[in-house]
């Protein structure tokens, strides 16, 4: 920026870019061309002020001129338009007059009009009262007509209604306990019917000595044979996997002697059959007394109290094949349990996870389950199968047949039921509304009577109504007539004014038009000179 001092003492900042002249200097720069032409700008604009202000004072002396020639048009169009001036005040004046004449003839056939519907009005009133009173009772008949017997059919439906909804309710209870109990009858039988062929598919899986040893068996050659420890015991669900896992002898054969067993590995040896594992009971009772039940960290259960047996006899088999093995709900707890301070215990948690009493860990392998059922049962054949679960199909369509009905009671219930109540409310609706019906029609038959004689009483004198028609139509014409004249003085005096307002629209106009040229012109000079003394102001900031 560059400081210099303008030519009334002020500071003023310039841009270094328009420094560009010195004394003795001959710079070029193209940006020496804008000072040079802002110099330029006060001479110019005042040869403009000069030029709009000569304009501007011919135009005032144009506009004078101007606006007595507008007078004198005005002057000239009030003499020529004076004639039709005055025509129309004359129409005007007769208009007033027939105006009275109208307002004088309107107010007679109002009168006239007012006079006939009062002397007609009582005669009318009495002829409505009497057609009101007529309708009330035909709709009154009517309804005594349609609600007697509807009272009828209703005393009728209402109990047939109340009969059938008791019925369907009482059938609805019964079906709801059988329902019940259906259920818990298909529960059992499907739970049999699982556990049937889960031991036949079972007794299948374990292959030709078993079947071979339970064949024997049947036949009362070898009876000593119990059959499978798995077989003769249940345990829990919950249990399935810890037993399947830890305790191995549940495939083994339990008989009653080591005798037996002897005769059965005899057989198994002569028929070439294969060779199995027994249990014989006499041998066992040495560990009755350690079958009661006993104290366990955490008071966890021993997984020989959770087995259930048929048959007492074989519990110390199951001892023998389980000892004193705890079960744990996890690792976690199975190793705070297994290693006590007194004493060492075997332990299985719910997912098959071994401790053994040495120390030594076993899991993490296939899960085992299903070595035994949940309940006990005897060997099942295919053909016992077959029957229970024809029995059990049995058993499924009867229930579903029962729910089937069910459902439909049920709806019939929720339908029967508002339609009753609706019923009830409408007969006694209907019941409640007879007496005061019949009153009322009694009433309106006795009023019509009435009202017949007050018509007949009221009727209007032909004569009399024939002569006030006749004068109200005559003050009707003289009316229309009254109201015609006046109406073709108005269209008159319309046209009179709309021909004065045509001639002077179109004579002043043309003059105005040039009055509006003129100010036009002289608001366009105030401009130019308005600008041209701010340009200059401008230029010499």
């Amino acid at each position: 920026m560059f400081v210099v001092e303008d030519t009334h003492g002020h500071t003023v900042l310039l841009p270094m870019s328009w420094i560009c002249v010195y004394e003795g200097s001959s710079n070029t720069d193209p940006s020496c061309n804008l000072l040079e032409e802002v110099r330029g700008i006060p001479a110019s604009s005042e040869q403009a002020i000069s030029e709009a202000t000569a304009r501007k004072e011919d135009l005032e002396k144009q506009k004078g001129k101007e606006e007595e020639k507008l007078k004198e048009v005005m002057e000239s169009l009030k003499e020529e338009t004076s004639g039709l001036q005055h025509d129309k005040e004359t129409k005007e004046k007769e208009l007033m007059e027939l105006s009275k004449a109208v307002n004088e003839t309107r107010s007679q056939m109002d009168l006239a009009q007012s006079e006939l519907d009062i002397y007609l009005s009582r005669h009318k009133t009495a002829l409505t009262q009497l057609n009101t009173a007529k309708q009330t009772l035909q709709t009154t008949s009517d309804t005594l007509q349609e609600r007697r017997p509807a009272i009828i059919e209703l005393q009728v439906q209402i109990p047939l209604t109340e009969q059938e909804l008791k019925k369907d309710q009482e059938e609805l209870g019964q079906l709801m306990k059988m329902d019940h109990d259906a259920r818990h009858v298909v529960r059992e039988l499907q739970q049999k019917v699982d556990e049937a062929k889960s031991s036949l598919s079972s007794n299948r899986s374990r292959g030709k000595v078993l079947d071979a040893l339970m064949q024997l068996k049947k036949s009362g050659k070898i009876p000593g044979i119990y059959g499978r420890l798995g077989d003769l015991g249940a345990i829990d669900e919950k249990f399935d996997v810890a037993i399947s896992s830890c305790c191995g002898a549940l495939d083994n054969i339990v008989v009653d002697t080591i005798d037996t067993a002897q005769k059965c590995v005899t057989f198994l040896k002569e028929q070439n059959i294969g060779v199995a594992t027994f249990i014989g009971l006499d041998k066992m009772k040495v560990w009755e007394k350690n079958m009661t039940p006993i104290r366990t960290p955490e008071n966890s259960p021993r997984l020989f109290d959770m087995v259930r047996v048929n048959d007492d006899s074989v519990r110390p088999a199951f001892y023998f094949a389980l000892r004193d093995t705890l079960v744990a709900q996890d690792m976690e707890q199975a190793t705070r349990m297994a290693f006590q301070k007194d004493r060492r215990w075997r332990v299985v948690t719910l997912k098959g996870q071994i401790i053994e009493m040495a120390g030594t860990m076993t899991g993490g392998g296939r899960v085992l389950k299903g070595r035994m059922g949940s309940s006990i049962g005897t060997e099942v054949s295919q053909e016992e199968l077959d029957r229970m679960e024809s029995k059990l199909n049995e058993k499924v369509s009867k229930l579903q047949g029962c729910q089937e009905r069910r459902l439909q009671l049920e709806e019939n219930v929720q339908r029967l039921q508002p339609q009753l109540r609706e019923m009830k409310n409408t007969l006694e609706k209907y019941t409640n509304s007879m007496s005061s019906l019949a009153d009322q029609e009694t009433h309106l038959k006795l009023q019509i009577k009435e009202l017949e004689a007050n018509v007949l009483a009221a009727a209007p004198d032909k004569a009399k109504q024939k002569q006030m028609e006749k004068s109200l139509e005559a003050f009707k014409k003289d009316f229309e007539s009254a109201s015609s004249k006046a109406g073709k003085v108005e269209n008159e005096v319309k046209r009179l004014h709309n021909l004065i307002v045509d001639i002077n629209s179109h004579k002043l106009k043309a003059q105005q038009d040039k009055l509006d040229k003129i100010n036009k012109e002289l608001d366009d000079c105030s401009s130019v000179i308005t600008k041209a003394k701010v340009a200059i102001k401008t230029a010499d900031r």
